[in-house]
This record gives C-alpha cells, structure tokens and sequence, in this order.
C-alpha cells in the first residue's frame, strides 16, 4: 500500500460562487460508511465550510474516525463580526462541540470570538489584541497553541 504524506481525499460539501452552494449532507453518511469498507488510512481530515446539515454528519461520523493522527477544523461561520447568513446560535454551539475533537482549529478573528461565546467584533486586530484572543481561546477550549 502507498503511504502518501497529503491528504488522499477531501470532502467539500459546498462552493462559494454567487454564494451558492451544492449540499451533498445527506449523502454523506451514504460516502462515509462506503469508506469504512474500503482499505483507507488516511492521515488528515481537513473540515471546512459545513453548514448545519454537514456539521449533523460529521458529529455523528467524526469520533468514528478516532485513528487518524491529524484533524483539523476551520470553523467557517462569519466574518467581520457577524455570522453568516444562514447561521444562528445554534450552529455554533454545534461547531463548538465539533472542534474539541480536532488537533488544530483555524478560526478567524470574529470565529474565535463566538467560540469562546463573546460577541464578535470587527475591531482592528493588532498583534497585541491577536494573541490575547488566542491565549482566551486556548484557556477556554482548551487547545494547545503552536
């Protein structure tokens, strides 16, 4: 078997044109059980854009995949202090149980606020402001920063 060094395969359930998307959630778990019966050893899984049907999925299917080394989790739900449209409260205390299970998260600025349940702003980010975010989060998530 071939071992590669980057990811053999990558779910991307939706695309940013026109703000528009195709949502593939419900054949997900279809997808997901397929690769349980194939040889696959992946050594990443990369989530980004979800939505609140894709992030269901990978709730359920997530600790499923307990062996793989590296997950990492971009927390795509807003930007410039406001939530996307189409994402509430609830999305993100979905999101916030979804990434204690991930190695690395990559939330922007205003994601990293509602993480850690602050209202987001859209204030100038200095490097000061930067890193007293990231020293809040990884306190308050408890991850470790690299």
């Amino acid at each position: 078997m071939i071992h590669w060094r980057y990811p053999r395969f990558i779910i991307r359930p939706y695309c940013f044109a026109n703000n528009t998307y195709f949502d593939l959630s419900a054949q997900m778990p279809e997808i997901l059980a397929h690769w349980q019966t194939l040889d696959l050893d992946p050594q990443a899984i990369l989530l980004g854009y979800l939505g609140p049907k894709a992030l269901k999925v990978w709730q359920t299917w997530l600790p499923k995949f307990k062996t793989v080394p590296l997950v990492v989790i971009d927390p795509v739900m807003g930007d410039n202090g406001q939530l996307y449209r189409g994402f509430d409260q609830n999305y993100v205390d979905a999101m916030q149980a979804l990434i204690t299970q991930a190695n690395v998260i990559t939330p922007n600025p205003t994601e990293a606020q509602l993480l850690l349940g602050e209202s987001p702003n859209a204030d100038a980010l200095t490097p000061q402001v930067a890193s007293q975010l990231a020293e809040r989060l990884r306190n308050g998530l408890r991850f470790r920063l690299c």
